[in-house]
């Protein structure tokens, strides 16, 4: 049985639920179809967030960067033709 920590978080959207690192995996990956995509972007945003960059959501939980970097992605705040490697 695997144990997943789940958290509940307003979005600016207006959404409020549950969700697991795996249900937001699944949405990310429907606005990412592509998974090496999918990784690459994560990963580099992800790296961005270590180095000092402001999230794209707002959470009333601590997460930490992959799972920030992982709800920007499934809520359409970065895509992979809006990305910057800056």
């Amino acid at each position: 049985m695997s144990m997943m920590r789940s958290r509940t978080s307003q979005r600016p959207g207006g959404l409020k639920a549950t969700m697991s690192k795996n249900t937001l995996l699944g949405m990310a990956h429907r606005k990412v179809p592509n998974r090496f995509l999918l990784v690459n972007l994560l990963t580099r945003r992800i790296r961005q967030l270590k180095d000092g960059a402001r999230p794209l959501i707002q959470t009333e939980n601590i997460l930490s960067v992959d799972e920030i970097a992982l709800q920007e992605i499934a809520e359409g705040k970065i895509t992979p033709s809006g990305f910057s490697n800056a």
